[in-house]
């Protein structure tokens, strides 16, 4: 077995909160690991044993191993050949793309992976696994459906409307998603092999399937580029990114999606209503491809360092009211208190303990205790819940009618 552990870095967090809308956990860079050779179309997934997987621009090494605590080890076999896309299979394997055809391999042992030929993928790109149960590709200008019991009974369709595939999704309601380049749309595909066309403005690189069947995609072939929210029939929501080169796409752990920006060497959050918010990563890293990770985590490869870079804390949000969190320990008592603003916070029941540090949405609004409560002049409200469309600083909240601010910790 032809193996080798590259680096098992214990990097110091880099707390880079997000520049809008934290969370219970903000999202931060937490730690860069270092492969040997990562390329503009290698690309990156969570494999079926938990650690991320990613495929290699490497002179004897094809496909890497991260362990959630970030060691890294590269494998080598002689049945793989510059691989590009990688998934989890149904079938407890990986399945990675490369020229001419597919290959298999279990997590165990990369090097004993097993090639499956398909000439027409000249141009191998991503790889998923459809809500059929089989794997889905797309190259050029047709898609392949390929059964893991029988990879040599593959189906292709050449009459999707597509014509310079990139990235291939699943979507939560049952088709495959293709970001397509050559000409500027979004094409879904049911498991039949029936396509759609959904145009934009520019050719598209990476697309990631959302809830209730919305689908997120990243323009980066006419300016100005954006990232495309799209809940079918549309129309589109963009989130415009000028100048940032967007890239790959992934749905979080959070419900948004997260894109990598080359341009910007940053990653976007974008939400389901196309609402933007970003992270820094390195200077010049140049952030490429992306996918979610076990643990609420975000995985990016870095094409200009050769390094894969770990976003912690993509948590999702922790409901807060009583109605809605058995865990909460608050006892309902309404009581709404206006104040000289329009659309003014309204505070809501006591809670217990000191330092209490409640969530509401995306915002999150921490106030120290009772004590601070009542010397502001509002009695024993510790709990105060904002609208979503009015993003407040992190540790500060206005209290109308307080007359003051109370600070968090």
């Amino acid at each position: 077995m032809d193996f080798r552990i590259v680096a098992a870095l214990s990097a110091t967090a880099v707390a880079v909160p997000l520049s809008a809308g934290p969370a219970s956990a903000d999202p931060v860079l937490n730690g860069e690991f270092t492969v040997s050779g990562v390329g503009t179309n290698n690309q990156i997934a969570v494999g079926p044993d938990g650690n991320m997987w990613v495929t290699l621009e490497s002179v004897t090494k094809d496909v890497a191993k991260i362990t959630p605590d970030g060691t890294v080890t590269e494998y080598e076999s002689a049945n793989m050949s510059n691989p590009i896309g990688i998934t989890a299979g149904p079938d407890g394997n990986l399945w990675v793309t490369q020229a001419g055809g597919v290959a298999r391999f279990a997590p165990a042992d990369p090097t004993t992976a097993t090639p499956f030929a398909i000439a027409a993928i000249a141009d191998p790109r991503a790889i998923t696994t459809g809500p059929d149960g089989n794997l889905w590709t797309a190259s050029a200008d047709k898609a392949f459906k390929i059964p893991p019991a029988n990879p040599g009974g593959f189906t292709p369709y050449p009459a999707t409307g597509l014509s310079g595939a990139r990235w291939i999704t699943a979507s939560s309601d049952g088709y495959l998603w293709v970001a397509d380049f050559g000409v500027p749309q979004a094409v879904r595909i049911a498991t039949d092999g029936t396509g759609t066309v959904f145009p934009a403005l520019g050719g598209l690189q990476g697309i990631a399937g959302g809830a209730a069947g919305q689908v997120a995609y990243s323009q980066q072939g006419a300016a100005p580029y954006y990232v495309g929210v799209l809940t079918p029939p549309g129309p589109e929501k963009t989130a415009l990114m000028p100048g940032a080169d967007p890239f790959g796409v992934t749905y979080g752990a959070d419900g948004a999606y997260w894109v990598a920006r080359f341009a910007t060497n940053n990653v976007a959050r974008v939400t389901a209503d196309a609402q933007s918010s970003t992270i820094a990563l390195p200077a010049n890293s140049g952030p490429r491809q992306i996918a979610a990770g076990p643990n609420d985590t975000v995985w990016v490869t870095l094409d200009n360092t050769d390094k894969i870079a770990r976003i912690t804390g993509v948590s999702a949000p922790v409901p807060t009211h009583p109605d809605t969190d058995a865990n909460a320990r608050h006892q309902p008592r309404h009581q709404d208190h206006q104040g000289p603003e329009e659309g003014g916070a309204h505070q809501e029941g006591a809670c217990e303990g000191e330092g209490a540090l409640h969530r509401y949405g995306w915002g999150h609004v921490p106030v120290q205790g009772r004590p601070q409560a009542e010397e502001a002049g509002i009695g024993e409200v510790a709990h105060v819940h904002l609208p979503q469309d009015r993003p407040t600083p992190q540790g500060q909240v206005h209290v109308p009618g307080a007359g003051r601010d109370l600070h968090g910790a």
